[in-house]
């Protein structure tokens, strides 16, 4: 069967997990055939995630609200003319003050330095169901790993991240900070806790493997021959730093 056989529809529902047995048998069989499909696939495995990733760091710079408890901006005669009017002007000056920052956002990346507070960020909001419906087959696995692993210029193997203590490998995404390519590899524990394997390409000495907290998460960082890594889930430090040991002990 050819990969005209099979619609966009079909291909992008493949990827996600979401197909039926007979028909997710009859596409496995045919990327062992048909290069041309799996280019197609390839083309079709979009990072929508990367989005979301942008429009957390939009809300990540805009500026907090002041407190206006005791100012009344209502109008009502109790209130002096001049608190009523301080009160509408400070509203117009955070609208400004928002529009400014959402503006100069979306024309400028954040400089770099702190990429992995936004990743943080980002994979706070992972659940269990965000990856519990995702199971690709080796053949699109490794081709997922081998475009991530090729936009940091960084040789992987699914022997490299996969079969690790404690966790099923889910899949490999092209995410960017600061105009740079990110990779993020996802993780599922066997009690449904997402984990993440971070990697960033990154101009810095070496540094040896650290644990800490962000965004009330477990994690574990390193650097070596100019990139960054970092796991990332869960609360559980011990294991992190394990799984984070594993991985160094396998690149």
């Amino acid at each position: 069967m050819s990969q005209e056989h099979f619609s966009d529809e079909q291909l992008t529902a493949y990827l996600d997990g979401e197909l039926e047995q007979a028909t997710h048998e009859a596409i496995t069989q045919a990327l062992a055939r048909d290069s041309a499909l799996s280019d197609r696939i390839a083309s079709l495995d979009l990072d929508t995630d990367a989005v979301k990733a942008d429009f957390d760091a939009l809300l990540a710079q805009t500026p907090n609200a002041p407190d206006f408890s005791a100012t009344d901006i209502t109008g009502s005669a109790t209130a002096p003319r001049t608190m009523r009017w301080g009160g509408v002007a400070a509203l117009c000056l955070i609208a400004a003050g928002i529009g400014s920052a959402t503006t100069s956002s979306l024309l400028q990346r954040s400089a770099p330095g702190q990429w992995t507070d936004y990743v943080a960020a980002y994979h706070a909001l992972y659940v269990t169901d965000t990856l519990q419906a995702v199971q690709l087959d080796d053949t699109v696995a490794a081709a997922g790993l081998a475009r991530a692993a090729g936009a940091i210029n960084l040789p992987l193997t699914l022997d490299a991240v996969t079969n690790l203590p404690g966790v099923q490998y889910k899949r490999a995404q092209v995410l960017g900070y600061a105009g740079l390519p990110l990779a993020q590899l996802t993780y599922l524990t066997k009690d449904g806790v997402p984990i993440a394997f971070c990697i960033y390409p990154k101009d810095s000495a070496d540094s040896p493997l650290s644990v800490g907290q962000l965004e009330g998460m477990a994690t574990a960082s390193w650097t070596q021959d100019g990139h960054a890594y970092l796991v990332i889930g869960g609360s559980d430090s011990a294991y992190v730093e394990q799984l984070a040991h594993t991985l160094t002990a396998r690149l």
